[in-house]
């Protein structure tokens, strides 16, 4: 025969077992968001320093000209590195580039 447990202990283990679930979506919630901040750091990493710069220009708000200006190089080169980090980023416009910020 099994032991009877009293009302006082089961409603306690219900609670012990609803407060656990918050505990472990929060958990999983922050090993994802690591898991994306690592997963940008990586894909930032891979640009090459020139890339990273005009990202930065890019990011806040700097039009092709102004960078071109900025950088001392040509406008077709401020696109070149712009598709360039597009494709590394695996993004398709500068309002997908916020998320690198």
């Amino acid at each position: 025969m099994y032991p009877i447990i009293n009302n006082t202990y089961k409603y306690f283990l219900y609670f012990i077992l609803i407060a656990c679930i918050p505990v472990f979506v929060l958990a999983f919630l922050k090993s994802q968001k690591l898991y994306h901040t690592k997963k940008k750091q990586s894909l930032i990493h891979s640009l090459s320093i020139r890339e990273k710069e005009v990202l930065d220009l890019v990011i806040i708000g700097k039009r092709n000209k102004e960078i071109s200006d900025m950088l001392h190089i040509e406008v077709s080169t401020v696109k070149s590195h712009i598709n360039t980090i597009y494709s590394k980023l695996n993004v398709a416009s500068r309002k997908d580039l916020s998320q690198f910020n």
